[in-house]
């Protein structure tokens, strides 16, 4: 509708839910990796391959088709502690996931509870979405089908908050990519005004099938909205499974199921570690001033060269700085000796505290109901905190301090 002079668009990341009049979304964590494409010899270019970042927990729906063959072929591949493999570059080791829970529903929470409308209501895209008009050309969205379908008529727009983008595709049966075809966004919402009465019936109807074309790639996704024009504010929110729900039951997980849960805790708190360190790094520069980049490099190198023996390194370490203060003590540099000192502090404060101290500001007992130590050594620990050093000293070579 109508809106001031410099007021921009809620920032509302990819995912959200209504209550009270907030909106209260999620965002997405992403990666990003270069590969090199091998094709023929005068095609060798970069591309630059998008992920979703590991350590994220999303929940989906499957519409069973009611065909018993095919729907526990379905269910089997989705049993709780199951393993999948999806998406792009599976043989590069992306696209593991794992199923912490799954059971039957009604009708999937996406759709909302169905509800009467009268003269008006609010249409948002669960999903990118296009349909055809009558004649046969992509043009968004056909109102008139969708009038029909919803037992109104003289429906029309009143207001609207869209994006569109260019959808994409490849067919391996035709061995070609497929047509470019624009689409309104997931999230675009639609304020209908119409004639008449949409009921429940047919508002269930009408979203259990969906609109417009590629249904079967999951386009055509939609939702109604009742009170939609009270929402007023937006909270950002953060996602945390509630590991005690996994617990439940726990004794009656056989010896495989357990060994299958043990491996992917172990994967799950390694890229926790890894993403933790990756902040650390940036927000905790280095101590090291009026150190010279070659006595740096004479620290990374003891790190690196006792990189598998986290005592030996420790020595290693202890031995060069505390050579370096006799050093600077008999050149009388104090201004020197009190930066080292600084920086030997902060490497002896790393390697002392438990690394998910250092990490996550307190100590991890349990993941996914498993002690930490079943699957994480203190030998695996010190490595990790040499790993830590090593990259801080990276960074801070890189950055150009």
């Amino acid at each position: 509708g109508d809106f001031s002079d410099g007021m921009k668009r809620a920032s509302l990341g990819n995912y959200c839910y209504l209550d009270n009049g907030c909106i209260h979304y999620y965002g997405v964590k992403t990666d990003s990796d270069m590969k090199i494409k091998i094709g023929s010899e005068n095609d060798q270019s970069v591309v630059r391959l998008e992920m979703l970042a590991a350590g994220q927990y999303f929940e989906g729906y499957i519409r069973l088709s009611g065909k018993r063959e095919i729907d526990d072929r379905i269910l089997k591949l989705f049993q709780k502690d199951s393993l999948l493999m999806i998406g792009n570059a599976r043989s590069s080791g992306l696209g593991k996931c794992r199923v912490i829970l799954s059971e039957m529903a009604d009708h999937p929470v996406t759709e909302g509870e169905p509800f009467t409308a009268v003269n008006e209501c609010y249409m948002m895209l669960m999903s990118d979405t296009a349909m055809r008009s009558r004649t046969g050309e992509v043009c968004g969205i056909c109102w008139e089908d969708v009038a029909e379908r919803l037992g109104v008529s003289d429906i029309k727009v009143k207001h609207a908050s869209t994006s569109v983008r260019s959808v994409h595709g490849y067919n391996r049966t035709w061995g070609s990519r497929t047509p470019a075809v624009p689409v309104y966004e997931a999230g675009s919402v639609f304020h209908l005004s119409f004639q008449g009465t949409v009921t429940k019936e047919h508002m269930q109807e009408f979203c259990g099938n969906g609109i417009g074309i590629r249904k079967n790639e999951g386009f055509g996704r939609v939702r109604f909205l009742d009170h939609y024009e009270s929402v007023d504010r937006k909270k950002a929110e953060t996602y945390n499974w509630d590991e005690s729900r996994e617990t439940e039951n726990q004794s009656a997980v056989g010896t495989k199921e357990k060994e299958t849960l043990l491996v992917a805790a172990a994967g799950h708190y390694h890229n926790l570690l890894q993403a933790a360190m990756e902040r650390y790094v940036i927000e905790n520069p280095l101590l090291k001033r009026g150190l010279s980049n070659s006595q740096l490099g004479a620290i990374e190198s003891k790190i690196i060269q006792y990189r598998y023996q986290p005592e030996k390194a420790r020595e290693g370490l202890e031995g060069y700085f505390s050579h370096a203060k006799d050093k600077e003590t008999n050149q009388r540099i104090q201004k020197e000796r009190a930066s080292g000192q600084k920086l030997y502090a902060q490497i002896r404060s790393l390697l002392d505290q438990p690394l998910d101290k250092t990490l996550f500001g307190k100590t991890k007992e349990t993941v996914m109901g498993i002690p930490v130590r079943a699957f994480f050594s203190e030998q695996e620990e010190s490595g990790y905190k040499l790993k830590l050093l090593q990259q801080m000293l990276r960074y801070d070579r890189r950055r150009g301090d």
